[in-house]
């Protein structure tokens, strides 16, 4: 068997299995004729792949429903914690959600796409859909448009030309021209706002985390709802709480 015949069915067998986590994860399991079906693949091809993830742990069968198991957040915490400076956030966070009550959250750019790498429940705080690994576009989110802010004109525009700007909600912004000038307000002001952009009903104010050297980590948001994060609270208070824990974690971890 040649080296190029290799390596071409290694890699479409290697996508189909990918493709059936990914349909195990939003079709919240399904049994292999679902599977089939949402793939448009073959029966045997679906069964094939699901039960070699079955017999290494990755999937959980119930009768004739499979669904990813416990292995993958394994895997998650893994990828998590194997960068030390994203774990020595997790304080900040806590400290943030402690002193307004609300939710906060840590994300990182991947691919263009935001990641929620950490998220901490304050005493007034309210949940999310938003859970630890799952995407968001950066232009949703206030974390993500002060990530957007860093970028340089080349990144901004790759960005951009790959994922577009998709509506979530009715505020969020689809126009390249309002997206741009509200990148140069970021800018200037040092941290970003997103009203009801990403979530109805919630408000968020986000800003970017640099790590030793000047590198880009991510960003760090304060989420809560609307009617309660307004007036000066979200104008004034919560930013300077926002970017003293910023602060106060980047002269921590400067000369790690």
């Amino acid at each position: 068997m040649g080296e190029s015949e290799t390596n071409g069915r290694t890699v479409k067998s290697g996508q189909t299995l990918l493709a059936v986590i990914e349909a195990l994860k939003e079709l919240d399991g399904a049994s292999v004729s679902e599977l089939a079906a949402e793939l448009d693949i073959a029966k045997s091809t679906a069964h094939r792949h699901v039960t070699t993830l079955a017999e290494n742990g990755y999937v959980d069968q119930i009768d004739d429903t499979y669904t990813l198991s416990f292995r993958f957040l394994d895997l998650g915490g893994y990828v998590r914690d194997q960068h030390r400076l994203y774990k020595q956030i997790r304080p900040s966070l806590e400290r943030l959600s402690e002193e307004t009550g609300e939710l906060a959250t840590f994300i990182v750019e991947d691919d263009g796409m935001g990641v929620f790498v950490y998220r901490e429940l304050g005493s007034n705080g309210v949940n999310t859909a938003a859970r630890v690994g799952s995407h968001t576009y950066l232009h949703q989110t206030a974390a993500g448009k002060a990530i957007l802010a860093e970028f340089s004109e080349e990144r901004f525009e790759e960005i951009l030309d790959r994922h577009g700007l998709p509506r979530k909600t009715a505020h969020t912004i689809t126009d390249d021209a309002e997206l741009r000038e509200e990148i140069e307000e970021i800018r200037r002001r040092g941290y970003a706002y997103a009203a009801e952009e990403n979530t109805k009903g919630l408000t968020s104010v986000g800003a970017a985390v640099y790590g030793p050297n000047d590198a880009l980590l991510g960003a760090v948001s304060i989420d809560g709802p609307s009617h309660r994060l307004q007036g000066e609270w979200l104008n004034d208070e919560i930013p300077q709480v926002l970017l003293s824990a910023i602060n106060e974690y980047e002269l921590n971890v400067s000369y790690l």
